[in-house]
């Protein structure tokens, strides 16, 4: 059980437990009570997120997909929906139904994993794929994070497949987002699975920045609040 193998670390959810209650199996997993990111994007959709809630979050689903992807686990299913707060605001990856141990050799997959807008671009064309699919998910979680924001407001699931394919669709990325975490959000979600980085460099990259934070709030007298204009994402790969 993959549940199972993610010990106690503190942004992967802790360890499911299996019981028998006479002939019928239980799974209990453990309760958290903030309920899930998307949630918590739409209620401060108006008012948008410091940059500080943006590092947190950021750097603990990058941590938690760091150490699945360290344990040989995909998640393939990475989204605001997925993600849980506690009490405390801390995250928690959740939902591992289409998680699967990642094999020594890039694999096909026989129809569509996951949700159209998060779906890695290799996924949906059904070619090879591997851990680099959960990288372009959280390159899409990390926009609407700091957007605060759905990065697509229109049903994808309706769109047939071959133009979804064809219009590789990204979000707009604002004009006024910070240079560095603008190019790591294109690097999470290029098209080339070869060129996204590994999350634990995803996580080195966050903390880099986050250090550095004190010199865009001495710039930004709105403490990271707001993202007014927009430039057009040029395609990758």
């Amino acid at each position: 059980m993959i549940g199972a193998t993610m010990s106690m670390k503190k942004n992967a959810g802790k360890k499911n437990k299996k019981s028998k209650t006479q002939n019928n199996f239980c799974i209990v997993a453990e309760y958290v009570k903030g309920g899930s990111l998307r949630s918590y994007l739409l209620k401060n959709r108006d008012k948008k997120l410091p940059m500080k809630i943006v590092f947190q979050f950021a750097l603990e689903i990058a941590r938690g997909l760091s150490y699945l992807h360290s344990k040989k686990i995909i998640h393939r299913d990475v989204k605001p929906e997925n993600i849980l707060l506690d009490n405390q605001k801390r995250i928690k990856l959740a939902d591992f139904g289409e998680s699967i141990f990642e094999p020594l050799e890039l694999f096909f997959t026989s129809g569509e994993m996951g949700t159209r807008g998060y779906m890695a671009p290799e996924i949906v064309s059904r070619k090879p794929y591997g851990h680099k699919c959960d990288v372009y998910s959280f390159g899409i979680c990390l926009w609407e994070i700091y957007c605060c924001d759905m990065a697509y407001t229109y049903d994808l699931e309706n769109i047939p497949s071959d133009i979804y394919k064809l219009q590789e669709m990204r979000p707009n990325i604002p004009v006024n987002c910070r240079t560095s975490l603008a190019r790591l959000i294109q690097r999470c979600w290029d098209t080339d699975p070869r060129k996204r980085p590994e999350m634990k460099d995803v996580v080195v990259e966050l903390e880099i920045m986050k250090s550095e934070e004190w010199q865009i709030l001495s710039k930004d007298h709105n403490d990271g609040y707001g993202c007014f204009g927009f430039f057009n994402h040029a395609k990758e790969g």
